[in-house]
């Protein structure tokens, strides 16, 4: 309940933030490819409902993103979803689709790849927040390393393949990029002496 009362409260914000981003967006060239408004959470019937950089984004697979998420709240929130917070829904969900279209074609455009290895070894070192969380490897209500890494080394518990496949596709690629971005824009002890000789020069 108390999610559904949060999303309410932001949803002017984000409703008026989206509103800014495509006006802006068909301004200048169309973000979406010229899709409309009405069109993109209207949920117009056909196969595409825009593009990004050339790149088709089809209304199947944004409203199976929608519906699913839909489902979620209802299941969490314990009843059925407004009409008013499925628009909100609409709205964040294609917001996150473009963030993650755009995450994507840096992830590409980088050349980031994660073999096997590096899945294995960042699974056994650097369990991610969303296996920590998992129940199936909490005790007393905290993170057991030893039943997560039993778990890992004896893979006849549990069908890891889809977790491996979605953590070298996704996860440890979006995590590489982020680490990237962060090391590019990271300041160096030369940077700020060669800013520091700068300065003094023009004194």
């Amino acid at each position: 309940m108390g999610l559904i009362t949060n999303m309410r409260s932001r949803m002017q914000v984000v409703m008026w933030t989206i509103l800014v981003l495509f006006v802006t967006s068909m301004a200048i060239g169309g973000l979406v490819g010229g899709a409309s408004i009405t069109d993109i959470f209207g949920g117009r019937q056909g196969n595409e409902i825009g593009s990004l950089n050339g790149k088709p984004i089809l209304f199947e697979d944004f409203n199976q993103l929608v519906s699913n998420e839909i489902n979620r709240l209802d299941q969490q929130s314990g009843r059925q979803i407004s009409d008013e917070e499925r628009e909100y829904i609409r709205a964040v969900v294609w917001e996150r689709l473009i963030a993650d279209l755009l995450v994507q074609e840096q992830i590409e455009k980088n050349k980031i790849v994660v073999g096997d290895e590096e899945v294995l070894f960042q699974m056994k070192n650097n369990p991610p927040p969303f296996l920590q969380n998992s129940d199936a490897f909490q005790s007393f209500g905290r993170f057991d390393l030893e039943k997560y890494l039993d778990a890992v080394l004896n893979p006849g518990q549990i069908d890891w393949k889809p977790i491996e496949d979605f953590m070298q596709n996704v996860y440890l690629p979006s995590y590489k990029l982020q680490q990237y971005v962060s090391n590019a824009a990271a300041v160096t002890s030369n940077d700020v002496l060669e800013d520091y000789k700068k300065k003094i020069s023009k004194l």
